[in-house]
């Protein structure tokens, strides 16, 4: 990787740390140039705006990281509807990827993005689709091979579990302990073997 190429992502990365903790609108291209340590022409020359960063933040560093904690444990070996579950549930109980009293990065963008801006609105949405389309897969593996009952709808299960997910994750943020977590993940699994 070249230095602009390292420079740019640093600026995406940091960008990420602090939107995560204070929200988008909150934080400044001079707060992010203040962090990051770049000059004000370096992050321009990188970025035309701060919504050029952000859009750019979605592609190069959330979905990257939605791959690694939550797509990539799909392909691991084992009945598909647990390689689901284990993806959520070490995601939220040893994931070190998030601080429950923030939430989810991508949930809190949605929040906070998709109503005034198309841009993040169309990036945020490929990037939940991203998320179904894997689940749907995994749900089709088990259909398939006669380990999910034939009258589910993958596509249903899988809206289901993002909902969910997406849902613990805003709601967690008024908790401090990991108690609600718990419930979720114990509830998931019941749902889950239930579609057996």
């Amino acid at each position: 990787m070249s230095k602009a190429q390292n420079t740019r992502l640093h600026i995406l990365n940091k960008s990420f740390d602090l939107i995560y903790v204070n929200g988008y609108q909150a934080t400044s291209v001079d707060k992010i140039i203040e962090t990051t340590q770049v000059t004000k022409g370096a992050f321009y020359y990188h970025f035309k705006d701060k919504e050029d960063m952000g859009l750019a933040m979605i592609d190069d560093v959330l979905l990257p990281r939605l791959n690694r904690i939550l797509i990539n444990p799909l392909s691991d070996e084992g009945h598909p509807l647990d390689r689901i579950y284990n993806s959520i549930k070490t995601n939220l109980l040893t994931g070190k990827d998030f601080d429950p009293r923030y939430g989810c990065p991508m949930n809190n963008l949605i929040q906070e993005m998709s109503p005034i801006s198309s841009g993040f609105k169309t990036k945020l949405k490929k990037v939940i689709n991203h998320w179904r389309e894997a689940l749907i897969s995994v749900l089709d593996e088990a259909k398939n091979a006669g380990q999910l009952n034939s009258n589910i709808e993958p596509n249903d299960v899988a809206n289901f579990i993002i909902v969910g997910y997406e849902g613990l994750r805003a709601t967690g943020k008024l908790e401090t302990n990991m108690n609600l977590y718990k419930s979720y993940i114990r509830q998931l699994k019941f749902y889950l073997d239930n579609l057996k």
